[in-house]
């Protein structure tokens, strides 16, 4: 995927043999009562020996939005409570209403309600939940993005993080917050924007959010 920089603003721990019993018992119970082992309500995170349950999110999308924003995945706040940007001292929808992009300062659990602002919502990784470096880089599926924009075809594409931008667009070492362009799908605006997450509040600066907004809406933020 071609794309063109527009504007700058160890070791694991064994399992003992007692878990091991314990998460083949949780697996049949599983399979027994869905049929299968995989299912989309409900996901199951291996890190470090420990078994986690964990619900996936789901996408908000309608026709025609003026943004998706897109991120890594879920944090485990977030996979924890079922919705977006939920971790504590997470600035997502501070900032929406900050900016402008909504009229009203919404909250994680009314993440469902984002589409009638014109504002979608997905990840790169939806099987899978936690901070970025214990996602394994096979979660990451970009072909799935690409489908939901063609799809969907909103205006613009925002990655919440400088990570989601580089893993989404397949770039290799830093990349810079701002606007992108993508050839392979043109008249679409692709922002990478410093991540909201509390986690990264060193690294936080609000400008290109409030670019991506002026963008949007047509006057200042």
């Amino acid at each position: 995927m071609l794309l063109r920089r527009l504007d700058r603003t160890g070791a694991r721990e064994p399992l003992s043999f007692l878990r091991c019993c314990w998460m083949i018992g949780v697996f049949c119970r599983i399979a027994r009562g869905r049929g299968n082992i995989r299912f989309s309500s409900r996901i199951v995170s291996l890190h470090r020996g420990a078994l986690e349950f964990q619900r996936m999110l789901p996408d908000y999308l309608s026709p025609a939005l003026d943004v998706i924003f897109c991120g890594t995945a879920a944090g485990r706040r977030s996979a924890e409570l079922g919705h977006y940007y939920a971790g504590r001292g997470n600035r997502f929808w501070p900032t929406l209403y900050e900016v402008g992009l909504t009229p009203a300062l919404l909250r994680p659990q009314d993440d469902a309600s984002a589409p009638q602002y014109g504002i979608g919502l997905t990840d790169l990784a939806k099987d899978v939940a936690g901070v970025d470096r214990d996602i394994p880089p096979t979660a990451y599926v970009p072909e799935r993005l690409h489908a939901v924009l063609q799809e969907w075809k909103p205006k613009r594409l925002a990655f919440t993080s400088l990570t989601a931008a580089r893993l989404g667009l397949g770039l290799r070492g830093r990349i810079g917050a701002g606007l992108y362009q993508i050839t392979a799908i043109p008249n679409l605006e692709v922002w990478a924007l410093p991540s909201p997450s509390g986690m990264a509040r060193g690294h936080w600066d609000i400008a290109p959010w409030r670019a991506l907004a002026e963008s949007i809406r047509g006057w200042p933020a």
